[in-house]
């Protein structure tokens, strides 16, 4: 088959990967990344791993000889051109910042298939790892569906529940959804050759809210168990804040000790090379690797901060 892989995600290249050892032919890749903001993301080690594995998009794409087009309107005049041009029997996306239009989807005869990182029609929409982590739901999964003018709300080739672990952050989760789409992808392919028209979704649709830098401070009052879950939904692209004075610090976890306080919420209790302890919603907590926010990564004791026992965390301003 002939595919036209439209995706925002640099890691993507191990789908690119996947259809190839299938036997499917890529005839090119839409990314909305320009080449200079893609070689400044995802510079930790974690990610360098999967790069060495051949998951960056632009490397997998020069060593097969596949033209990359960066856009972020697969409507242009000039995309509509190539499309026509390459002859492309479907359109695969994977994270497309855009909805994508009947005019463009007319252009291939299979039509579209997106991989969604969700049991749809729950968490429909963007970003939904940070929700499903956010809200404590243990539905996690991938879900292959044709796509049409409504948001996420396509008929479903193919459902996979994924798992998800108590300690997971949202890198967990994205590395093990990539991973899970490259895999899953020849069956996804497979279901619409057995049933193009899909099967209609079910149940309630559920929508991701908008991602505000709001839902990243710290609220000394709202319930342990959210801030613990937020946290981790957070690190490591939004990381969670706080302030004490005029100074905004950044933190990894936030772990609850089991322990109740009448202290006020935001009293620090205990303060360590990297960590805190503070009371949260009457419960004592340990914050984890509490560093000043905008400095250089450098691991300087809090104390050396001015952090002190007794100190108070501010609430959120609006």
């Amino acid at each position: 088959m002939r595919i036209l892989l439209a995706s925002g995600e640099r890691l993507s290249g191990v789908l690119v990967k996947e259809l190839l050892a299938a036997g499917h032919q890529i005839v090119g890749v839409m990314s909305p990344i320009p080449k200079r903001v893609m070689s400044q993301q995802f510079r930790g080690l974690r990610y360098w791993r999967k790069n060495l594995r051949g998951w960056d998009i632009r490397d997998v794409c020069v060593a097969a000889r596949i033209p990359i087009r960066v856009t972020e309107n697969l409507s242009e005049g000039s995309i509509h051109s190539m499309i026509k041009q390459s002859r492309p029997d479907l359109l695969l996306v994977f994270s497309w910042p855009r909805l994508i239009k009947n005019e463009t989807l007319r252009l291939f005869p299979r039509g579209g298939m997106n991989i969604h990182p969700s049991l749809l029609p729950q968490f429909r929409g963007g970003d939904p790892l940070f929700f499903v982590l956010d809200s404590g739901s243990e539905s996690m999964g991938l879900t292959f569906h044709r796509i049409t003018s409504e948001l996420d709300a396509g008929p479903i080739y193919l459902q996979v529940p994924l798992p998800q672990k108590p300690t997971d952050c949202y890198d967990d989760l994205y590395f093990r959804t990539i991973q899970s789409a490259a895999h899953f992808l020849p069956a996804a392919l497979e279901a619409q050759d057995r049933n193009p028209s899909g099967t209609e979704q079910e149940g309630e649709a559920i929508y991701c809210p908008k991602f505000t830098t709001q839902l990243t401070y710290l609220n000394p009052s709202a319930p342990a168990v959210e801030t613990s879950r937020r946290a981790r939904a957070c690190y490591p692209h939004h990381p969670m804040l706080f302030q004490v004075g005029r100074r905004k610090f950044r933190f990894k976890r936030c772990l609850e000790t089991g322990v109740r306080s009448q202290l006020p919420n935001g009293t620090i209790l205990r303060v360590g090379w990297s960590s805190l302890d503070v009371v949260l919603d009457g419960h004592v907590c340990r914050l984890t690797k509490v560093r000043r926010s905008g400095w250089a990564p450098l691991w300087m004791p809090l104390l050396l901060l001015r952090l002190r026992k007794g100190k108070m965390i501010a609430e959120p301003t609006s």
